[in-house]
């Protein structure tokens, strides 16, 4: 036996144990959260009972974009679908959580199955790409539709670069990356890659397929033109709205550091791809081609005000996907001396951890947070027994689920009047006329506080009304004073 088969040989039980944590970290990472997070039956943000509430007030035929409504800042399709779901059962947001968990999981097996080389390693892979959870603020289990717009932006890139040009397919590709962007604008981003793509790997630049290329841009800046004109409500709560958000280009690149330092694994991807002689496939040239796109959009996305750890999730994708794909020929047995492939294996395990985990104390923290607490139902039934004229601007479901009163959201609306990026010193009319119109309003101990919000309940003459069902709970009842 040579020396290259004694290699191969020992490094047999190494790969085998590498897979084996790999499979077990990643299994546990996708899966505690899950079980942590999605049967939660109250809200696990102040955004998630909002959005929620938007799916409620399309059931009941309210306007969603008018003057004098701030609706949350995700696209229509959101509030659609929630209404569907809510439509068959009720407002439950563990259901809610289920369909859009659903998108995550397929997001993840679609990028599995684009960057695995040997399918009997999906599985891994599919965990990997939903462990990425601990890096976006748990957005795969939860009602926002990020994910699901990710899986309808790469769907439409798969389409649109198939190996036939047909204008069927086309339509198709430009069906998903519009469906996207009216759940998510930035996932218009997708509709970028094609042209970067040419642009990229096309030599010398060919005239007809660069303007085939442009095609998708100009038909989602087209549509965007056309609903300016025909729905300019919607324009303004899609467009507009958002764009009143500060950029704080200023951490652009502390951003973009932090984004790039913190996931080893995409140097790892770098090294092995500059230790093949093998030329990029096309999918692998087409992952590179997204990086373009999306790191950069990405990290303008979170450095904006109020973007998040979450808005972080197109270039994590990207980067994830790059990484796998390299790092994939890490795995062939024998590719290295028996050193070099343990040194290999223990460093791809090292980066991952580190990928995976780096914030992990802000991740739990995360994990465990709430809008209310246990004594949910006891706000509800509280609610209930005063009847109607109770309000909740903090979390609208307690006032919905024990009256049917859709009332205004503090936070959609604090968003909707942002000040040069910052929330108004001063409570939006909206919400001061509700109060106005109110005999009790449930107040939460929030961890996202809302002083200008407490302040108003004084300064509009209610006062504390002790509850002995509110006892040692975030939960406190306001009465108007006689």
């Amino acid at each position: 036996m040579d020396s290259h088969d004694k290699s191969a040989v020992t490094a047999e039980p190494a790969l085998r144990l590498f897979l084996l944590l790999w499979g077990t970290v990643c299994g546990a990472a996708a899966l505690v959260p899950l079980v942590v997070r999605l049967l939660e039956r109250i809200a696990v943000s102040p955004w998630e009972a909002q959005i929620a509430m938007e799916g409620i007030r399309f059931n009941a035929g309210l306007p969603l974009y008018e003057a004098g409504h701030a609706t949350h800042l995700y696209g229509p399709l959101l509030s659609l679908m929630l209404g569907i779901i809510f439509k068959v059962a009720g407002l439950n947001l563990v259901l809610a959580r289920m369909v859009f968990s659903i998108a995550g999981i397929a997001l993840a097996f679609l990028l599995a199955g684009l960057v695995c080389r040997t399918k009997s390693r999906i599985w891994l892979l599919t965990l990997f790409f939903l462990a990425l959870n601990w890096r976006t603020n748990f957005v795969f289990y939860s009602t926002q539709p990020d994910c699901l717009a990710a899986l309808l932006g790469i769907a439409g890139l798969l389409v649109w670069l198939g190996r036939d040009a047909s204008s069927l397919r086309y339509a198709l590709a430009l069906v998903l990356w519009l469906g996207a962007m009216l759940f998510k604008q930035t996932s218009a981003a997708f509709a970028l890659i094609p042209l970067v793509h040419e642009l990229i790997w096309e030599r010398p630049p060919q005239g007809q397929r660069l303007l085939v290329a442009m095609i998708p841009p100009a038909f989602l800046f087209l549509v965007l033109m056309a609903v300016a004109v025909m729905w300019p409500q919607l324009f303004s709560g899609m467009v507009v709205v958002p764009a009143k958000l500060k950029v704080h280009y200023d951490q652009f690149a502390p951003m973009l550091v932090y984004l790039l330092g913190t996931f080893p694994l995409f140097f790892l991807g770098l090294f092995g791809l500059l230790l093949t002689n093998e030329p990029l496939s096309k999918s692998e040239r087409l992952i590179v081609s997204a990086n373009v796109v999306l790191i950069p959009i990405s990290v303008w996305t979170a450095v904006k005000s109020g973007g998040g750890l979450n808005s972080l999730l197109f270039a994590y994708l990207a980067m994830a996907a790059f990484a796998i794909s390299q790092l994939e020929r890490f795995f062939t047995i024998g590719k290295f001396p028996r050193r070099h492939q343990l040194i290999a294996l223990g460093s791809i395990f090292l980066a991952l951890l580190c990928s995976l985990f780096f914030q992990y104390q802000n991740s739990l923290s995360i994990l465990f947070l709430r809008l209310g607490d246990d004594k949910y139902e006891r706000a509800v039934a509280v609610a209930r027994k005063l009847g109607p004229g109770v309000v909740s601007p903090q979390d609208t479901t307690i006032a919905f689920r024990a009256n049917g009163y859709i009332g205004r959201s503090i936070f959609l609306e604090l968003d909707g009047h942002s000040e040069n990026g910052d929330w108004p010193p001063l409570l939006p009319e909206s919400i001061r006329q509700e109060l106005v119109g109110a005999k009790h309003v449930i107040e939460i101990q929030c961890y996202v506080p809302t002083p200008v919000f407490h302040d108003a309940l004084q300064s509009q003459g209610f006062e504390r009304a002790p509850v002995p069902a509110f006892e040692n709970s975030v939960y406190t009842l306001w009465a108007r004073k006689n």
